[in-house]
């Protein structure tokens, strides 16, 4: 999976707003495991009078059951999807008033300027919900593909969003009410990662299987840059984070390990000391001091204090679980959550310790965090079967 997940990606975007100018977390993280179909079987349901919920959300592509039901005929995958998922058992998908459920969520956006919006990027499409999560409906008008990896924000005009796709970049303008392929010069067309510089929002870097493209043009056009990184293979970039007091530097999470530019991704160099080589599912930076960066990899969460020249150990998973995403609170980075294929865990001292962060969380196999950029005690997990939100700095979910 990708992990996609990123620094400023979704699921940072707003998130520094205490900082001289829009700062967001990290890149669209990358989920880097192949993630499980999702079973969806349609049904007909009578809705109760006070239903508030929005509509059963549609896509361009519904994906094929495990078995053909006896109640409804099997559906037809649509034509313009291009790739086939592992099967996998799941869930029935519901959208409903307390929401989203029985779908796997792999990338998470919030509203860095109304945080009770927020998007999720699934196996089945995009869905949106305008009140904290409680109802959600599907966004996907022009999307033609179901699997989103990762999502990102503009800063400033939030209503614009880009989707990394396993078919390449989509843009919406409108809040993802509709969108339009953005994907000009992107020759590698399976985005894993994206992430928006905070400063210049219109430049824009997203990760592929076969490296990174920068667009400065709102998604306009794209470029490859890969000076540096071409010298080891495989490239796949997951995440991709942005400093967010310097734009310029950046750094790339591969299947190799972690690559820096501070040229705007002219020109890559590999950081390596005390880092081994792994498949890196999210990278996080603190936005008041840039200097640390924390790394999620495999079963080890790594940490650097100096730009990432060197780095250390600071969380081994004892039950040998993925770290797959990563967030941390703007207004004292040391407080930060890690989520992995065992939960939520929590450290309030910069990594040092850590405690469980699960009460209330069923499904703790967690591939995306993001946080409320005003009250950053509200947090939301995306899970293989939903949604799940904190309001106690994840002492519970629900």
């Amino acid at each position: 999976m990708v992990e996609e997940k990123g620094f400023f990606s979704g699921k940072g975007v707003g998130l520094f707003l205490s900082i001289p100018f829009f700062c967001l977390l990290s890149a669209c993280h990358q989920v880097t495991e192949a993630p499980r179909h999702v079973e969806v079987q349609r049904a007909s349901i009578t809705l109760p009078p006070d239903w508030t919920a929005t509509a059963t959300p549609t896509s361009s592509l519904t994906p094929t059951p495990t078995s053909t039901p006896t109640s409804t005929p099997s559906p037809t995958p649509s034509p313009t999807s291009t790739a086939t998922p592992p099967m996998a058992t799941a869930t029935p998908m519901i959208v409903t008033k307390d929401g989203l459920r029985g779908v796997h969520v792999i990338a998470l956006a919030i509203d860095p300027i109304t945080p009770t919006t927020l998007y999720a990027g699934t196996m089945n499409g995009l869905f949106k919900s305008t009140d904290g999560g409680d109802t959600w409906s599907s966004a996907n008008a022009g999307l033609t593909t179901n699997e989103i990896w990762a999502l990102t924000m503009d800063p400033v005009t939030p209503t614009i969003l880009y989707a990394g796709t396993e078919i390449g970049v989509f843009k919406s303008i409108d809040g993802g009410e509709t969108w339009n392929a953005a994907n000009a010069g992107l020759t590698h067309t399976e985005v894993r990662a994206l992430a928006i510089d905070p400063v210049t929002p219109s430049t824009l870097y997203a990760g592929t299987e076969d490296g990174v493209f920068k667009s400065i043009d709102r998604g306009g056009t794209w470029n490859e840059i890969i000076h540096g990184l071409v010298n080891f293979s495989p490239i796949t970039v997951l995440p991709i984070t942005i400093d967010p007091w310097t734009p310029t530097t950046l750094y790339a999470g591969t299947w190799t390990g972690v690559f820096k530019s501070v040229d705007g991704g002219g020109n890559w160099s590999k950081l390596d000391t005390g880092l081994p080589i792994y498949m890196l599912h999210d990278l996080l930076i603190d936005p008041i001091r840039p200097t640390t960066l924390y790394a999620a990899t495999g079963s080890v969460l790594y940490k650097s204090t100096d730009r990432g020249n060197s780095w250390f150990v600071a969380l081994a998973d004892r039950r040998s679980m993925s770290f797959r995403t990563l967030v941390m609170d703007p207004r004292t980075p040391d407080t930060l959550y890690a989520g992995t294929g065992g939960g939520v865990f929590k450290s309030t001292d910069g990594g040092g310790n850590w405690v469980e962060a699960n009460a209330g969380l069923t499904e703790t196999s967690v591939y995306e965090l993001v946080m409320d950029p005003f009250t950053p005690t509200i947090l939301y997990a995306g899970t293989e079967i939903g949604v799940f939100k904190s309001i106690d700095g994840g002492e519970t979910w629900k």
